[in-house]
């Protein structure tokens, strides 16, 4: 994949997170259950509101059909994350089983999911910014970007 793609992908990234970050920026901290979007809160600070439990150990995995390349959201019990195969995965926080494939039209790179009231909003490589429907796999609305800046 070339510059200007991952590019592209790192500002439809920013895009689709721009709706949720401007709602959240009037609220508080997200709560130690939940990691809604890049770096955690609409502060970005990357911090948990929680302290981590004792031994770590792995309690499930999961395998996309292609790879993974942003970082996941977390909300209601959920996993958010794309991959590079054109899809989100809504993957069951407890059991690491899949609830809901959506499939975008394009790859989705390094744009991270936003969850924010009922909706995940993601970027693909296309361009095309969608919110999807938090409990199933519909599609709430998209929208076509102008794609990167060439000057």
């Amino acid at each position: 994949m070339g510059g200007r793609r991952a590019r592209t992908g790192i500002a439809v990234s920013a895009l689709c997170c721009a709706a949720a970050l401007a709602a959240a920026s009037a609220q508080g901290p997200e709560s130690a259950a939940g990691w809604p979007m890049f770096r955690g809160s609409a502060a970005l600070t990357g911090v948990a509101g929680a302290p981590l439990g004792g031994t770590l150990s792995l309690r499930w995995s999961y395998e996309a059909k292609d790879s993974i390349e942003s970082s996941a959201a977390i909300a209601g019990g959920t996993v958010y994350v794309g991959s590079m195969d054109g899809r989100v995965h809504a993957v069951d926080l407890g059991t690491g089983k899949a609830r809901w494939l959506y499939h975008t039209t394009s790859m989705i790179g390094e744009s991270s999911p936003c969850v924010r009231d009922g909706r995940v909003y993601v970027g693909d490589l296309d361009g095309v910014v969608q919110a999807i429907d938090a409990a199933n796999d519909k599609a709430r609305w998209t929208f076509k970007t102008e794609r990167e800046n060439k000057s």
